[in-house]
């Protein structure tokens, strides 16, 4: 069965005797037939009775498996991206692209300047383009819908590649592209051969028509690197502009372009090493240090404003939080784990904890040597263990959207400075104790006996209203007003996050809207940038491993002479 056939074989390696390009000696041309959008499957076992149904997956999953495959293994050096001039279905694919574009390029354009351009943008059946329809476009129009929908719409509305590729400017290496094997009657003559003898005389004049529109065009002058020859290839005999393709591929298609792409690669993460590094490394000048980290608040804080700016400023505090539903998985399965002798790990504590280094004290027992040894690794109960791990799992998601550069776009703030965003969050969390006060609220909430699925509901609610109060106000919630810090209104400094007055009687409502949320948005960054100096001039309980610390020094130092 044709099934079976399709999950046996990766794919079909075909040997061409007769190179038509002396690059096909050292290059392998990849067909990816297609990209589709997955299907939305919601009965699978009733899908499967159809007689192709297998065969179908097996055929779409391999094709958007073996792309992934070749895009990690760094295999895919270039490539043609051919689009149609029908609407684009295929949600996914501006993703698929970009997300080989940052790695065969770089994410930003100064990075993409240090490499030859390898993507080629190919315009498809060029021919259809001068069909004539019912309501038929403009020559002036129809160039620019051309573009709009094949890539400006399509592309350039999830990410800026396609506006700005590199520091020259926007995305340049366009071409198109015609079958001559499929017959454009309404354009060319035949020989009885089928093949393209001339241009149809009654059609020259409106080919012309059109090619002076294309050319005075905008973006077709913006996109393309030469719209002459473009044009020209395009409308070849028996050619349709896969020479002119051939002829600006053939320089990418060298080995030596695989190497520079890894080195760029190798560039960009010594780049980003240092950059996470760097937050770890305290220099041996206080003042330098306290600097450092808040101008890097500054530069976040003016992202945070672009943020608000775009009305997102509170969907990004909402992915800075955590969920209880996530938290009661945590706590269940600590609760519900099996007992391991070699963990240092007591039962669940009902009541007052009991302090056992105390009591050996008092009889007489504190030199013993399993009390050292109790003392160098205190036992840990239900409620630190899950401390622990709540706050971890708060803070790896913290660190995955600094990762994440599609989430970082969105919020307006690039990875680097939402990466020292993350950090200066997980310091001022450290550094408030946030952990400790998570036990010491569980071990009260669970010190006595409740059903079980209380006992997993309730601290991990509350666990999580703590970390997301400390989201949404940072901790200075909790602070006397005389220690907060200040905003210089017109009508007098106040502090950020001011309690709010009850107003008697109900709240008068004004013919203006109030800039309640503008508010919010000012508190929390000015909140933001004291956290950050707080931060930098905490020393109480944060010793440095002074040998740690040099060594860390020396890593940056090497990292960066290297990039």
């Amino acid at each position: 069965p044709r099934s079976e056939i399709a999950a046996l074989i990766a794919e079909l390696r075909i040997v061409i005797s007769d190179q038509p390009w002396d690059f096909f000696q050292h290059t392998d041309l990849l067909d990816f037939p297609g990209a589709r959008s997955r299907e939305q499957i919601k009965d699978l076992p009733t899908f499967l009775e159809g007689n192709d149904a297998l065969q179908s997956l097996f055929l779409r999953g391999k094709v958007a498996y073996l792309f992934e495959r070749y895009c990690a293994e760094q295999e895919l050096t270039s490539m043609l991206l051919c689009i149609g001039p029908s609407n684009q279905e295929v949600k996914t694919l501006p993703e698929m692209v970009y997300d080989w574009v940052v790695s065969t390029h770089g994410a930003t354009p100064e990075q993409r300047t240090q490499q030859p351009t390898a993507l080629f943008l190919v315009l498809t059946k060029f021919d259809m383009e001068f069909e004539e329809k019912a309501g038929e476009r403009s020559p002036e129009g129809r160039w620019t819908t051309r573009l709009e929908s094949s890539l400006l719409n399509f592309f350039g509305k999830q990410h800026e590649w396609p506006h700005q590729w590199d520091s020259q400017g926007c995305f340049r290496n366009s071409y198109w592209l015609r079958n001559p094997n499929f017959k454009a009657k309404h354009m060319f003559d035949y020989d009885e051969g089928g093949r393209e003898t001339e241009v149809r005389r009654g059609e020259k004049n409106r080919i012309e028509m059109f090619r002076t529109a294309f050319l005075r065009d905008q973006n077709a002058n913006r996109h393309f690197r030469n719209p002459v020859e473009a044009w020209n290839a395009g409308l070849m005999l028996n050619d349709g502009g896969i020479t002119y393709l051939a002829q600006n591929l053939r320089p990418l298609c060298n080995p030596e372009l695989k190497r520079q792409q890894l080195t760029g690669q190798t560039l960009q993460l010594r780049e980003q090493m240092a950059e996470r590094i760097d937050h770890y490394h305290v220099s041996d000048n206080p003042e330098q240090e306290l600097e450092k980290r808040l101008e890097a608040a500054r530069q976040v804080a003016a992202r945070l404003i672009d943020c608000a700016g775009e009305q997102r400023f509170g969907e990004l505090l909402r992915s800075l939080q955590t969920d209880s539903d996530d938290l009661e998985s945590i706590y269940y399965r600590i609760e519900t784990r099996l007992p391991d002798d070699e963990q240092s790990v007591s039962a669940p504590t009902i009541g007052t904890a009991v302090d056992t280094r105390k009591m050996k004290a008092l009889l007489g027992l504190a030199g013993s040597a399993d009390a050292k040894a109790e003392e160098e690794e205190p036992r840990k109960d239900d409620a630190a263990l899950f401390a622990r791990e709540a706050v971890a799992e708060w803070m790896r998601d913290l660190q995955d959207l600094s990762g994440d550069k599609s989430r970082c776009d969105y919020y307006r703030v690039p990875e680097a400075l939402m990466a020292e965003f993350v950090k200066e969050l997980i310091s001022g969390a450290q550094r408030m104790k946030l952990e400790e006060r998570i036990v010491a609220q569980t071990r009260q909430v669970t010190g006595f006996r409740m059903k079980f699925e209380q006992i997993v509901a309730l601290p991990s609610r509350l666990t999580a209203n703590l970390l997301n109060r400390y989201v949404d106000f940072l901790g200075y919630d909790a602070l006397e007003l005389d220690k907060r810090p200040l905003l210089p209104l017109e009508s007098g400094p106040r502090p950020v996050f001011p309690p709010r007055a009850v107003p008697r009687g109900g709240p008068q409502l004004s013919e203006r809207q109030s800039t309640y949320d503008q508010d919010y948005y000012t508190d929390w960054i000015r909140a933001y940038l004291d956290l950050v100096e707080r931060n930098a001039r905490f020393h109480d309980g944060a010793e440095v491993d002074l040998a740690a610390n040099r060594n860390l020094g020396e890593l940056l130092t090497r990292l960066r002479s290297a990039a």
